[in-house]
């Protein structure tokens, strides 16, 4: 994980796609958050009428090991933290298109 962000350290700062240096890590805690999972179940996103039965949705949610649930809150951080890098991104390209004096 410490190496996928070595390009951005060795940048000295916020560089375009800078962003996708996150990636690969997300990746690896994607797949092992798929590896530590112990299935799922659905849960009913709605109310259960006396008549009808369940109204709304069926959601399958996954049953999470405590394991998968650190992976999940990390995982949910890098996601946070790429959009983050990418509206910067966005902004600096921005200002560098408008005024050529953002480099």
């Amino acid at each position: 994980m410490s190496r996928s962000s070595d390009p951005m350290r060795e940048d000295g700062g916020l560089r375009r796609s800078a962003s996708a240096t996150l990636t690969p890590t997300t990746a690896l805690l994607e797949n092992e958050l798929v590896e530590e999972t112990k299935g799922h179940r659905h849960v009913v996103g709605g109310h259960i009428d006396t008549v009808n039965g369940a109204v709304g949705n069926v959601v399958r949610m996954w049953v999470l090991t405590e394991r998968s649930k650190r992976i999940e809150a990390w995982q949910g951080g890098l996601y946070r933290l790429r959009h983050m890098m990418q509206v910067a991104e966005a902004r600096l390209s921005a200002g560098r298109a408008t005024n050529g004096r953002m480099s």
